[in-house]
């Protein structure tokens, strides 16, 4: 048995997935780019592989992202007053 339990590890999951839903809206979705002229196979090409390089920036943000605040979440001392009263 690891240091995380099943819940733990489907909550950071759940964490990661919620990320990157919020992150894919925020930036766009994916292939919906509008163009005003047709554009050429190269170009085509190009902005293939600049999708591929999002999707997979916004995966590594999303696990990066969601591994803190799943952090925050689960070592966060909620027994210490706030310092507000």
């Amino acid at each position: 048995m690891g240091i995380l339990s099943t819940f733990d590890r489907i909550v950071w999951g759940l964490t990661i997935v919620v990320t990157f839903i919020v992150l894919f809206i925020i930036g766009g979705g994916f292939m919906l780019s509008w163009y005003p002229d047709p554009i050429d196979a190269r170009a085509a090409m190009i902005k293939q592989y600049y999708d591929l390089v999002y999707v997979a920036g916004m995966f590594v943000s999303a696990l990066f992202v969601g591994t803190f605040f799943y952090l925050i979440f689960k070592f966060w001392d909620r027994s210490q007053p706030a310092g507000l009263e």
